[in-house]
């Protein structure tokens, strides 16, 4: 398959998304992971966009890991209704 920004975008969005591994993601395109990993290298821009999404993706988990064990070590907050 032929490097397309329509396909590479695609791409960035699943990888930040976390959607899916980079063997799934290839196999939703048809492409293999050695396909991946050169477009990766040899187009600067999507390598760069890739790098940019995984650490997208960890702050959002780190985040959100954060957020679950916080709410652990206080104890979950009760909602209150008046009925």
């Amino acid at each position: 398959m032929k490097y397309k920004e329509k396909t590479a975008s695609e791409i960035i969005r699943m990888i930040e998304q976390d959607l899916c591994s980079i063997s799934e993601i290839c196999k939703t395109f048809k492409i293999s992971r050695k396909t991946f990993y050169e477009w990766k290298k040899a187009k600067p821009e999507f390598g760069e966009a890739v790098e940019e999404a995984i650490d997208h993706r960890e702050e959002v988990m780190i985040a959100s890991a954060r957020i679950g064990l916080k709410q652990l070590l206080e104890g979950y907050m009760q909602k209150k209704e008046k009925v």
